[in-house]
């Protein structure tokens, strides 16, 4: 167990180095002027605002310095700053990384939760109409980009029927200390949207897998056996 551990991580650790390797000679190759591309392209751009993102950038060193340069500051957590917000990328991370671990955490439950459920119901009624409203429901959600589900219910929910919030965590105005019942309701209001999204986009998978699987144990032996014994 210890070699199988120890030789899955080592691959891990060498498929990641050789990722970066790959996406810094993407960049490296891409035409145009990075330094220049970050500019706002306004008339009144000084020439210092350029030399400044060169500065930023280390474009100024060599190819194999900059390479250095990128894995060193990679695994240091040192991610550079946020052309957006001028705060670092660190930072900027770390204030979403806990609403994300959030929805992805709530979603992947009720994923879970209702495939298993609808596998099995589909698995029961094989050939009924349960079992094919299950099916097509999950062929049809499968094939479907959730981004793409996202934007319709966005336009249907939000635009249109405007019956969930735009966007964010909670509403603005509201902080979570103190953390009161009206804060967490606000919380799951504005997470509703999203959650469906992913779960409807993702349950069709593994109702299918739960199907198919149960359907192949309930044609076991044993399981006729069991039957024949009268178990329910």
């Amino acid at each position: 167990m210890r070699r199988v551990l120890a030789k899955r991580v080592f691959n891990a650790f060498i498929t990641i180095i050789l990722i970066m390797a790959l996406n810094f000679a993407l960049f490296r190759i891409m035409p145009g002027d990075p330094a220049l591309l970050m500019l706002n392209r306004t008339p009144h751009t000084s020439e210092q605002a350029y030399w400044r993102n060169v500065e930023i950038m280390h474009l100024n060193d060599s190819a194999w310095e900059q390479f250095v340069n990128y894995y060193v500051s990679t695994f240091k957590g040192d991610w550079g700053t946020s052309y957006q917000w001028e705060l670092p990328v660190i930072e900027v991370m770390g204030d979403a990384i806990f609403w994300s671990f959030l929805l992805l955490g709530v979603s992947t439950f009720f994923t879970f939760l209702a495939g298993i459920i609808l596998g099995k119901i589909a698995a029961r009624r094989r050939g009924r109409a349960a079992d094919l409203t299950i099916t097509g429901f999950g062929l049809f959600f499968y094939g479907m980009p959730i981004f793409w589900f996202a934007i319709v219910l966005v336009v249907v929910f939000v635009s249109n029927l405007h019956m969930f919030p735009a966007g964010g965590y909670m509403s603005i105005g509201r902080t979570l200390h103190p953390l009161t019942l009206g804060t967490i309701w606000d919380i799951i209001f504005h997470m509703a949207l999203p959650v469906i999204a992913l779960t409807v986009g993702s349950v069709a998978g593994i109702s299918l897998i739960m199907r198919n699987s149960l359907i192949d144990v309930l044609t076991e032996d044993y399981i006729v056996t069991a039957y024949a014994k009268g178990l329910s």
